[in-house]
């Protein structure tokens, strides 16, 4: 998309980049081009404009160099077009801001005529952001431009005192005395804003001081030896005789909101807030601040005059104090007060003039007093529309709640580089600022302001930190919604004691809670207060799980260090979910694997907060013991190399000994054997002399069966035959299965390593089938990786499609990326083997990709992911897979499909 400025200096923007035009003589010579826009400009007008004294020699070479540049490097040739005798530049309708200002300015006459003063106010306030600066500079001399830039500075002129009049006939008297009084000292001749200046002030009550512009108005003409214009003497003598025709339009609609950007992301809300204001009744629109209730209402309430009518009561009750409800909607509405009528029944008798909707908003403060208000409206008036906004539904019988979260992630991005002026390029900062924000319109539209001073990596940086970078919102908003901080403070001042001391607990929660750990954490009272925190948007809800926004747990973590509270909770909360980890870990075999697996990974964000407090503040026991205890957790879930660096620094932190070392020792040596290390070995050496010294039969058998793996990778297969066997007979005289099956499942590799693929494939059945019973189908997957190699060593290659198939479902429901990455290996040289290359090569790409996504080699299973390593097959699988990649890599070849083999892939 292509736009064109006139209104300033001459600019080209393309996709919202503004365009580097070149020298002065390019931009002068598109400033002419854009001038005589549509037509075609002679080279000798050109000529003049660029050498109006001296004609150089050489000019028309010159000049087309000119050109030729424009089209190479800054205006797309398409539309910069060569004709007979001179060149055009093609513009479509809207793409050049002077007649995008036209359009405005003719669509807010035709409002202003039809009674629209809103509608006319949005088209002139569009028209006005569209003035950057003085108008032509680069064709100061040139009579074509002088009158375009006279005529284009007489409108600018006109649009701002048009602006006025759309909000005078809306009823913003007093908030333009200011503007005009500003308007009048740069522009003391222009008698249109003297006359709007005395009747804002008129309207305002200030009688004397309109009179007093009125003189102060005659007196500057008189230097320039003038008289007041007509209209202005007739002003003075109106406003000297009262004219009733002079006072502030009637209040059809009764202050609503304007805004005068666009409303992003919010159709389906509002379709909703429509739909049930059309069944009459009460409708409530809630959720946390920052959330854009108000706005959402505003823009409900506008599309209401459409199908309800032109009478919109609007009642912000942001500042009205406790047993005042009543009386300001009273106030607002202009009811009448006789005598022996309550305030409730002069209400409802100036909603019986006809239909029309009421709207509350902000009422979360006086929640039970608007409740009852509304409910008395209803029980009145039944045909009355009534719109809420609040932090809280009203609880009102028949209410009809439409609630508010943060945006979705692609409009919450666009809201945010729409208010920022420009599209940030930083797609990754972008989505981290946003996601930090929850979304929230609010603290997005101040993170937009703040990308005029910083990057926006700089910005996410910062919100990472705190939220006070995001700092105040505009001067004239009402205090809460000026700074993000405030728009929270205002909800949580507004709970009880009692409910502030558990959201305080709770902001020590990173991620989703259940309401077991939020009583562990919080007490005894924190059950039944997530209820209320939760009906207050303190607190987000997908039961059975509970979570904080982030804004809203940044600012309670805040007051939770202001109390002096943080330790204790936050020790509650890493005792909380150690002895979580410990079932967890304990679980991740056998049948308990499938359901606390799926737990685990609910748990992760909390884990890691409890294992990094405890780190933090030097307690190296109960670090190891959470390490310890994760470790299984991490290996099933595919966190390896991480889960690997975090049980090592606690080791080293803790030193040897304790009764978590052991489970520890194992678990080193569980993940380096997962990871194919070069230190795989030793550490299963030492995790089993580790259970040996602790008793631990259980430990020592996977001990034994990872030193089997290691010695199986070291290719030392009689001393890994030795270790298997003595791993399978302590695992029999254990009460698991856990044991006996990973034994069967590492002596098949060894037999597939002798190249005995019946004998492997026999114990590897054996163990797939073991762990089934044990625990369903999950996590049997890398014996099914293994048994897919098998049948593919063995040509089977329908079955190793199937078996590795099994393994992608079982690796993608418990999200480990490196087991799905392996599995789709398997599944590419099945497919290799069948005739398909294509498939093949769509199953191997995507392995890649989660390589790449996940940051680890992909190498068939058993294999080194370290630097500098290269994979070791089996002699006679690794020539079974040269063989069948030779062949495939051949058929790809007589197709012509591809430059590149698919053997080359397969490799």
């Amino acid at each position: 998309m292509i736009r064109y400025g006139l209104l300033g200096p001459v600019a080209t923007w393309r996709d919202g980049h503004q365009v580097d035009l070149g020298s002065p003589q390019q931009r002068t010579l598109v400033a002419l081009l854009l001038l005589h826009r549509n037509e075609t400009v002679s080279i000798d007008r050109m000529a003049d404009v660029l050498w109006p004294k001296r004609l150089p020699a050489n000019a028309v070479p010159v000049l087309r160099t000119y050109v030729a540049r424009l089209r190479t490097n800054r205006l797309d040739p398409h539309v910069l077009l060569t004709r007979p005798g001179g060149y055009e530049l093609r513009v479509s309708d809207g793409e050049v801001d002077a007649d995008r200002l036209d359009a405005l300015v003719t669509s807010a006459r035709v409002a202003l005529r039809r009674g629209n003063p809103a509608a006319a106010a949005v088209s002139l306030t569009e028209a006005l952001a569209l003035m950057r600066g003085p108008i032509l500079t680069e064709l100061s001399d040139d009579d074509r431009a002088v009158a375009e830039r006279v005529r284009l500075e007489e409108l600018c002129a006109t649009v701002g005192e048009e602006l006025t009049e759309a909000r005078l006939a809306q009823g913003d008297h007093r908030e333009l005395v200011p503007t005009l009084r500003a308007a009048v000292a740069t522009h003391p001749v222009r008698e249109r804003i003297w006359g709007q200046l005395m009747v804002a002030l008129y309207r305002s009550g200030r009688q004397a001081e309109a009179l007093e512009a009125y003189r102060a108005a005659h007196g500057t003409l008189a230097e320039l030896g003038l008289q007041p214009g007509a209209e202005l003497r007739d002003l003075e003598r109106r406003i000297l005789l009262h004219d009733p025709a002079l006072g502030a339009p009637a209040d059809r609609v009764h202050r609503v909101p304007r805004y005068h950007t666009s409303l992003v992301g919010r159709d389906d809300e509002l379709d909703a807030v429509q739909n049930e204001l059309l069944a009459g009744g009460l409708v409530s629109i809630v959720g946390p601040a920052g959330a854009g209730k108000t706005r959402v209402a505003a823009e409900a309430a506008g599309r209401a005059e459409s199908w309800l009518g032109p009478l919109v009561w609007w009642v912000d009750l942001a500042a009205v104090g406790p047993g005042r409800v009543a009386a300001a909607t009273a106030r607002t509405l202009a009811a009448p007060q006789l005598p022996g009528l309550t305030t409730v029944d002069a209400i409802s008798a100036r909603l019986s003039d006809g239909p029309g909707l009421l709207v509350l908003d902000n009422c979360e403060h006086v929640i039970e007093e608007a409740a009852v208000l509304t409910a008395r409206l209803l029980e009145v008036e039944s045909s009355v529309h009534i719109l809420t906004t609040s932090r809280e539904a009203l609880r009102v019988a028949d209410e009809r709640v439409v609630r508010l979260a943060g945006l979705p992630a692609r409009y919450a991005a666009r809201l945010l580089c729409e208010r920022a002026e420009a599209p940030p390029g930083d797609v990754g900062s972008v989505a981290e600022v946003v996601a930090r924000l929850d979304g929230l319109p609010l603290a997005i539209e101040l993170a937009a302001s703040k990308l005029r001073s910083l990057s926006v990596a700089d910005l996410a940086r910062e919100v990472r930190e705190r939220l006070s970078v995001l700092g105040d919102g505009p001067r004239d908003a009402p205090e809460r919604q000026r700074s993000l901080e405030a728009a929270i403070a205002w909800s949580y001042d507004l709970r009880s004691p009692a409910e502030q001391h558990v959201l305080r607990q709770l902001a020590v929660f990173p991620g989703s809670f259940d309401a077991a750990a939020a009583e562990s954490v919080a007490g005894t009272e924190a059950v039944p207060t997530l209820t209320r925190l939760v009906d207050a948007s303190l607190v987000a809800a997908d039961p059975p799980r509970f979570h904080l926004l982030m804004t809203v747990r940044t600012y309670a973590q805040e007051r939770l260090r202001e109390a002096g509270e943080e330790e204790t909770a936050r020790r509650r909360h890493r005792d909380t979910y150690l002895a979580l980890a410990e079932t967890v870990g304990a679980n991740m075999v056998d049948a308990g694997l499938g359901p606390w697996l799926a737990r685990g990974r609910l748990e992760h964000e909390n884990f890691q907060a409890a294992l990094r407090w405890s780190r933090d503040r030097g307690d190296t026991a109960n670090t190891l013991e959470l390490t310890s205890w994760l470790s299984m957790f991490w290996f099933r879930s595919g966190f390896v190399r991480d889960g690997r660096a975090l049980l090592e620094r606690a080791m080293a932190a803790a030193g040897p000994g304790g009764p978590h070392w052991p489970r520890a020792m194992y678990g080193r040596a569980m993940l380096e054997g997962a990871m194919g290390s070069a230190d795989a070995l030793p550490a299963a050496g030492a995790a089993v002399s580790a259970a040996e010294e602790a008793g631990d039969q259980f430990l020592l058998a996977l001990a034994l069966c990872w030193q089997g793996h290691g010695l199986l990778l070291a290719r030392r297969r009689s001393e890994a035959r030795t270790a298997l066997r003595r791993a399978r007979s302590i695992a029999a005289s254990v009460p698991s299965d856990e044991g006996i099956a990973f034994a069967d499942q590492m002596l098949g590799d060894l037999a597939m390593s002798e190249g005995d693929l019946d004998q492997a494939a026999a114990l590897l059945v054996r163990a797939r089938d073991r762990y089934r019973r044990s625990r369903g189908t999950v996590d049997a997957g890398y014996t099914l990786i293994d048994l897919t190699r098998v049948r593919l060593a063995q040509h089977d290659f329908n079955e190793a499609l199937t078996v590795a198939g099994e393994a992608i479902a079982d690796f993608r429901s418990r999200e480990d990326p490196r087991g799905t990455a392996h599995a789709l290996w398997c599944l590419g040289q099945a497919y290799a083997g069948l005739g398909q290359p294509e498939r093949a090569r769509h199953a191997l790409d995507e392995a890649r990709a989660l390589t790449r996504r996940w940051g680890f080699a992909l190498w068939p299973l058993g294999q080194s992911d370290e630097p500098g390593q290269e994979p070791a097959f089996g002699a006679g699988v690794q020539a079974l897979a040269d063989e069948r990649s030779r062949a495939v890599g051949a058929r790809v070849g007589e197709e012509g499909d591809r430059d590149i083999s698919l053997a080359e892939e397969l490799r």
